[in-house]
Order: C-alpha cells, then sequence, then structure tokens
C-alpha cells in the first residue's frame, strides 16, 4: 500500500500542511493513470492479436483506435505532473524566509555563542532564517563561508572577522550587492554599521582598573593579548598601551598572544608563570584567556590577580568563587539582536546606525551577581 506523502519527512516536511492533501491527490491521480495506460495497453495488444486473426482490415482499425486513446491519457498524466509541480513550487516559495547570514569566526568561544544565540532570537521575531558559519578561526575558511552564504542567496551579512583578511569579506560582498555589517571587530570597507564595543576604550579600561587597585603601588603584570590581526586585539593593544604611558608604576614585564583560546592560552601562561615569580597579574584580553590563565596559576599554586572581558559564564562563575579578579562585561546576546536589528531596517529601506558601541561594565566579586543569568 503506497504512503501517504503528505505525512512523510523531507522536502513535504518543509510543505505546509494546506498544500500536503492537494499534491497526494495529484501524485494518486498520476499513479493511477499511469495504471490505466499499462493496462489499456495490455488490452489493446491483446484485443489485437486476437482479431488479427478474423481479419487484418480490423486489426488496423484497431491500432488507429489505440493511438489516440494512449495520447488523451498520457495527456491526462503531463497536465496532472505539472501541477503538481507547480503545488510544489509554490508551496516552497510561500515557505521560504529570507536569510541573514551571521559568518562567524568561530563558534567555541562562548563570546560568538552567546552572539549567535542573540541572532537567532531576533531573526525568528522578525521573520528570517538564519545560515550561521563556523569559520574556526580560520580566514581562508571565512572566506569560503561567506561566498557560499551569497551563492545560497543571503539578503544580508552580519560578520565577526578572523583577522585583517576579513576586510576581502567585505569587498567580495560589496561587489556582489549584498550589505554586510562588522560586529565586535571593526575591519575596513563598504559597511552598513559596525555593532559592538569601542575596542580601544576596553584596552584603556583594563590598564584604568588594575591602576585603580594599585593606587600609584609599583607591580609587575603580565599581558596575553587576543589573535594577532583581530581588529578587536589591535585596538584592545592600542589602548593598553595609551593607558599605560600614564601608570610608569605598572611594569609589563611579558607580553604574548592567547588567540582568544583558552587551550591556547594555558601553555602561555604557564611560560610566562614560570619565567616570571614576581609578577602580581595578568591582563587576559578575554575571557577564554582569562580561563585559560587561571588553570595554569592553579597548576603551580600561584594566587594572583587575573582579568578579562566578555562576561563569558563560567567566569563570572569564577569571580563570584574569588578565583578570577574581574571582568569588563559587555552583553554579547544584545550584540547579536542589535545586528539583526539594523539589518532589517536596512533591508525594509529604514535609516540605520552607522555605529552602535555597548556599554562595558566592570565585574567584581562585590556586583557579579547582578550578572550571573
Amino acid at each position: 500500500m503506497a504512503s501517504n506523502p503528505a505525512k512523510t519527512s523531507g522536502v513535504m516536511g518543509r510543505v505546509p500542511r494546506r498544500f500536503r492533501n492537494a499534491i497526494y491527490v495529484v501524485y494518486m491521480t498520476t499513479k493511477r493513470a499511469v495504471a490505466i495506460i499499462i493496462a489499456t495497453r495490455k488490452l489493446c495488444i491483446d484485443n489485437r492479436r486476437c482479431q488479427q486473426r478474423k481479419s487484418r482490415q480490423q486489426g488496423q482499425h484497431l491500432r488507429l483506435e489505440e493511438k489516440p486513446m494512449i495520447k488523451r491519457i498520457a495527456a491526462g498524466v503531463a497536465a496532472a505532473t505539472a501541477l503538481a509541480a507547480l503545488l510544489m513550487a509554490g508551496a516552497a516559495q510561500a515557505q521560504q524566509k529570507p536569510i541573514i547570514a551571521a559568518v562567524f569566526a568561530n563558534q567555541t568561544n562562548q563570546a560568538w555563542i552567546a552572539t549567535a544565540e542573540g541572532v537567532r532570537e531576533e531573526a525568528a521575531k522578525r521573520g528570517y532564517d538564519v545560515l550561521l558559519t563556523d569559520a574556526r578561526d580560520n580566514i581562508a575558511k571565512q572566506l569560503s563561508d561567506a561566498e557560499d552564504a551569497i551563492t545560497r542567496g543571503a539578503k544580508f551579512i552580519l560578520l565577526i572577522g578572523v583577522d585583517q583578511g576579513a576586510a576581502q569579506i567585505i569587498r567580495n560582498a560589496n561587489e556582489r550587492k549584498v550589505p554586510i555589517l562588522n560586529i565586535m571587530r571593526s575591519y575596513p570597507g563598504d559597511v552598513v554599521s559596525y555593532v559592538g564595543v569601542d575596542n580601544v576604550r576596553v584596552g584603556e579600561a583594563m590598564i584604568e582598573w588594575w591602576a585603580k587597585q594599585l593606587n600609584g603601588r609599583a607591580a609587575e603584570t603580565m599581558v596575553i593579548t587576543g589573535t594577532p590581526g583581530a581588529a578587536s586585539s589591535v585596538d584592545r593593544e592600542k589602548g593598553l598601551d595609551k593607558e599605560l604611558a600614564k601608570h610608569p608604576n605598572i611594569k609589563i614585564v611579558a607580553r604574548q598572544a592567547g588567540f582568544y583560546d583558552r587551550a591556547k592560552s594555558l601553555p602561555v601562561a604557564e611560560n610566562i608563570l614560570q619565567a616570571n615569580a614576581k609578577a602580581e597579574a595578568i591582563i587576559g584580553f578575554n575571557d577564554e584567556i582569562a580561563m585559560g590563565a587561571l588553570a595554569a596559576a592553579k597548576a603551580q599554586n600561584r594566587k594572583l590577580v587575573i582579568t578579562g572581558t566578555d562576561g563569558n559564564k563560567d567566569a563570572l562563575q569564577a569571580i563570584k568563587n574569588g578565583e578570577l579578579t574581574m571582568s569588563i562585561v559587555f552583553d554579547l546576546r544584545q550584540a547579536g539582536r542589535l545586528a539583526v536589528e539594523v539589518a532589517d531596517n536596512h533591508l525594509k529601506g529604514k535609516p540605520a546606525e552607522k555605529r552602535i558601541d555597548l556599554p562595558i561594565n566592570f565585574v567584581t566579586k562585590e556586583n557579579v551577581d547582578k550578572f550571573i543569568r
């Protein structure tokens, strides 16, 4: 017994319910028509053989009668098939939503996971499908991801670029007339907007906070930066160096890249901790770095100030537990929501803000409960 296509998964599973029964009727009609053709053909052949024994002339007449009948049935089957195709195409078109592509550097960093969650939430409210790509911090893959998104019909691209090579993604999108904006990392090119934080200001804030804790006292300090070439890391270093010039009591004894990655930051922290026994602090460029540094410090039984940024869940819990000292927190889920809002406004011909900067918050053990969700 034939199964009902209206109850199957796959392509039919994406067809609205109101179309499925109509498609099923056409499907069964077509199937029955094909069966009639086969039966009629067999009947005609059997009759022809019988009649040929009686009269050659009568046999010729039957052959002439057979062809118009088969043609009429075949025409009916073709029409039914065409109707089914039109219904399927119409149903698919009715179901399809415009696509916003979130072309992200990775989906391992909790910051970008939170941003993606915000993108999905806001896109669902505004009637968009989201195509989320994970470049795994590989700029060549991200270039390919962006090209694939354009080929698949993305109407807008939300970009968290891996490094400076992301500028080529912006140029490619411009050439293909696909609007694009930057999230958290600002790369040059014709973009609709930037949504994130002022990363130069974040770099300044890292040192401002530490200088305030020291109150003029000298201290050896270590810094673990982000991904070399990533716009956020470049800008945070600019701000950090600018603020360091105001505080000669803060002596930087080590500065190495942690690639915004916990696993990569762990051996970096291990090495600089071993080489600098008197250092009092590690300034991490994000919470993934800070958590890697914390693991290294625990392994060496070192107690020191460790700071990060972003407000990752486990980092906030570590602050509550008295293990991390501080994180500069901004709402990255909100960054994702705002990015979709900007994209939606632009696609609908409404004015969009050219730059949206999120507020920053210094989160310590004293106020962490306000930020733990």
